[in-house]
């Protein structure tokens, strides 16, 4: 409303010299299967900590930097590590880092053990959105018992809301 940037997100796009731009959608269910997701995931987390250093370190105003977060880089045992020592190696106060993950982090997990990687995220102190809800295992029950400062709609889910008022 007053014009003011809130935030912003990091977005991996594959450049291809004849096909463009390749989107996350094509490129990213491969990077999962072949395991190269950590690889890329560490990347952008990376990037997204220097970057947002640099932009705090210009005076550049922004309330955080949103990262998406895959499951499999998520059950990694020392993501939460990581996540400390980029903080701690670009001087970025960890509020200013959001992390998002989809309800896919539900599947294959033990519940306690992702209550228990997002408990010690947030201790850290970084800020956790649970990204695409209400696109699977959708259910406002887990809301209520773990930490997340944001929930973002899966756009499918509001699609022609207006249209469909009694959807």
């Amino acid at each position: 409303a007053n014009g003011r940037l809130i935030g912003l997100e990091a977005l991996a796009r594959w450049p291809h010299e004849r096909r463009g731009c390749i989107p996350p959608s094509e490129f990213i269910p491969i990077a999962e299967k072949t395991g190269l997701v950590l690889e890329l995931g560490h990347y952008v987390l990376e990037r997204a900590c220097k970057q947002a250093a640099k932009w705090r370190q210009t005076g550049f105003a922004f309330s955080h930097v949103s990262v998406n977060v895959s499951p499999l880089q998520f059950r990694q045992p020392k993501f939460a590590a990581t996540v400390r020592q980029m903080l701690m190696t670009y001087g970025l106060p960890a509020r200013l880092l959001c992390l998002e993950v989809t309800e896919n982090v539900f599947l294959d997990t033990n519940e306690q053990m992702v209550h228990d990687i997002l408990s010690e995220l947030q201790d850290i102190g970084v800020q956790l959105s649970l990204d695409d809800f209400g696109s699977g295992y959708s259910s406002l029950a887990y809301l209520h018992n773990l930490p997340f400062q944001e929930l973002k709609i899966d756009r499918a889910f509001l699609a022609e809301a207006d249209r469909y008022p009694q959807r």
